[in-house]
């Protein structure tokens, strides 16, 4: 330690662990900012008035950290950074759990929905697969209640009739159900008396009534209502819960249908004098396959209310239960009041209608001096045979299994008209009726649609197709051979018309390929007409058809075979020459074909019934008559 000479001492340092070099210093202080934590080591020398340097002195300096990078708070930093990946890892894995789950549910979802599908498939089909038999059943029993009147044998077959007709009921629900769940079922309104409709069917379910000694009676505000509304699904709502009345009806029945108008709408009350339906249950009974607990509705499938309110809301209306005093329920539905002039009418009929349910006896037979052919098409063997026993008296009868089977005879046979079946093997009826009319060498034959598929979008489907008309099974005999009549009868009376008067070519087809082929050979004959050498030969090579094919095509359409089709084109175009121009007769015959005046003008009368010259005499005389 020196005391003299201050002066000429001299001081230095240096901390390990920053720099290892010794600094100088001006003074005696140090200061230090700004330091990392840790511990270092502070090294202190001087100098004496000589300048020698004493050993180092040694100070050990500790700087804690702040508390947030103590040991404990990086611990703790590593606890959440391990429960922060610990917590993302859990997420991820219930994310990809309820993935799985939400996976598993839909597949279990799909599975069970696919066998719902399976399910109600087997039963849309199996309800489809009961029409023909059921077809088998009320027809044949219908020709043999028509036939014979023995009273102890009659109850007994009326008995049979009424449980098959129900099973047809129950067949058609299924149908109606499953078109309700695939939501297949559209609205189709027609115009109508809803007053008089409703009274229609309490009439007809009158005498189902009282055979069950309940009173039915039908009270109405106004005696008259038109408006557009579905009438086939209304006849089923009103069947449903007319039947629902009588199965729950008290003893002695009562059952009251009453309609009134309130706010645009029409509503329409079923009331019975049952025990009525208790309140926890009301808005259950419209749910399908919900039954009530009660002995009497041990049978039953429990969907009829759960069509009847589906029905009811496709024609914008609703249903709903009240009790009826003093007992009993009252079912009281609405449907929307919808003006008649905004429905447009369709141009087919679906069903027979109760003017058709006519005896065959009132038409006339006679007209068919020859027998019709009839082809018959149907996989069902027993069907098939009880059509052909049943037409045979009447027609000329082939039969076939298929389409494809059908159209191998069209080709071999001259055939009138083809009754078929739509659900066949090989070929359907839909497509026997697409090949048949895409064909020119037999477009022209009818095609009368027989099948179990009765709803419109089906029908629809088949009549685009072309075909002349649709019958639904189970069928009655006397509603198809007033149906075959009929078409027979349109043909003959527009082979009638051709050959007497100048009548547009499409009111003597049925389709556009027919009106086509007609109208070509007419064109064909008439720029051949003052030919008279032009032959049948040359018209059929003309027009692309073979002799045969030609015959059978023309006498199909006009009644009329090739070489007198033409005579009758050239007859045509002598009555205009005879009445716009002043040629004599028999410029009119050489100009339209005749080989002398004389075979025309036996022609002529032959056809008009009259002579070329009374035909311009009569002309002339009332030139505004219509011939």
């Amino acid at each position: 330690m020196e005391y003299v000479r201050t002066h000429d001492i001299r001081f230095s340092y240096r901390l390990s662990g920053t720099n290892n070099q010794w600094i100088s210093l001006e003074s005696n202080y140090i200061a230090f900012n700004n330091m990392a934590p840790g511990i270092y080591e502070l090294e202190v020398r001087a100098t004496n008035s000589g300048g020698l340097w004493s050993n180092p002195s040694t100070l050990l300096i500790n700087i804690e950290p702040p508390i947030w990078l103590s040991i404990y708070a990086k611990i703790l930093y590593l606890l959440l950074v391990i429960t922060l990946f610990s917590y993302v890892w859990y997420r991820k894995e219930q994310k990809h759990k309820r993935r799985m789950h939400y996976k598993e549910m839909e597949f279990e979802a799909k599975k069970q929905h696919e066998i719902d599908e399976m399910k109600l498939n087997f039963f849309t089909h199996l309800s489809h697969d009961f029409r023909t038999p059921l077809s088998l059943i009320i027809a044949p029993l219908e020709e043999v209640l028509k036939t014979h009147h023995n009273e102890d044998i009659t109850s007994n077959l009326n008995i049979i009739h009424k449980n098959a007709l129900s099973l047809l009921n129950l067949v058609n629900q299924i149908l109606d159900f499953r078109k309700i769940e695939i939501q297949e079922m559209k609205l189709h309104p027609e115009k109508g008396d809803y007053i008089e409709f409703i009274d229609d069917i309490i009439k007809h379910f009158s005498v189902y009534a009282t055979t069950y000694q309940i009173t039915l009676t039908f009270e109405k505000e106004i005696d008259t209502l038109s408006m557009a509304f579905d009438k086939d699904k209304i006849h089923k709502v009103l069947m449903n819960l007319l039947s629902n009345a009588i199965k729950y009806a008290g003893t002695p029945g009562k059952i009251t249908v009453k309609i009134w108008i309130e706010d645009e709408k029409v509503f329409t009350s079923v009331a019975d004098n049952g025990k009525g339906i208790e309140d926890n249950e009301k808005c259950k009974v419209f749910d399908a396959f919900y039954q009530i607990a009660d002995e009497k509705s041990s049978y039953g499938s429990g969907i009829g209310l759960h069509i009847v309110k589906e029905l009811l809301s496709l024609h914008h209306g609703d249903i709903h239960i009240e009790d009826n005093l003093p007992t009993g329920a009252k079912f009281i539905f609405y449907i929307p009041i919808t003006p008649m002039e905004q429905i447009v009418e369709t141009e087919f009929h679906i069903q027979p209608t109760e003017e058709e349910m006519v005896s065959l006896e009132s038409e006339e037979k006679n007209e068919n001096l020859d027998q019709n052919t009839l082809l018959i098409v149907e996989d069902n063997q027993d069907l098939r045979l009880f059509l052909s026993d049943s037409l045979k008296k009447e027609y000329h009868i082939f039969s076939a299994v298929d389409g494809l089977h059908a159209l191998s005879i069209l080709k071999k046979e001259h055939i009138d008209m083809v009754i078929t079946d739509i659900m066949m093997p090989n070929m359907d009826g839909i497509e026997l009726c697409h090949a048949i009319k895409s064909d020119i060498k037999i477009s022209h034959i009818p095609v009368i649609m027989l099948t179990a598929k009765n709803d419109i979008e089906h029908i629809k489907k088949g009549l685009t197709e072309g075909a002349d008309d649709y019958i639904a099974k189970p069928f009655n005999l006397d509603i198809l051979k007033l149906r075959i009549n009929k078409i027979l009868k349109w043909k003959q009376e527009c082979h009638r018309k051709f050959s007497i008067a100048d009548i547009p070519v499409s009111d003597i087809t049925s389709s556009s390929l027919d009106e086509s082929f007609i109208q070509k050979t007419i064109k064909t004959v008439e720029e051949h007409i003052e030919n008279p050498q032009f032959s049948v030969e040359e018209l059929s090579s003309i027009i692309g058809m073979s002799r045969s094919n030609l015959y059978n095509k023309l006498m199909s359409i006009t009644g009329s075979s090739p070489s007198e089709f033409i005579r009758i084109i050239r007859l045509k175009k002598s009555l205009k020459l005879l009445e716009k121009t002043q040629m004599t007769v028999a410029e009119v015959a050489y100009k339209v074909g005749f080989n002398t005046p004389k075979i025309f003008t036996h022609y002529f009368k032959e056809e008009y019934k009259m002579t070329p010259t009374e035909y311009r005499k009569k002309k002339e005389a009332s030139p505004n008559e219509a011939q």
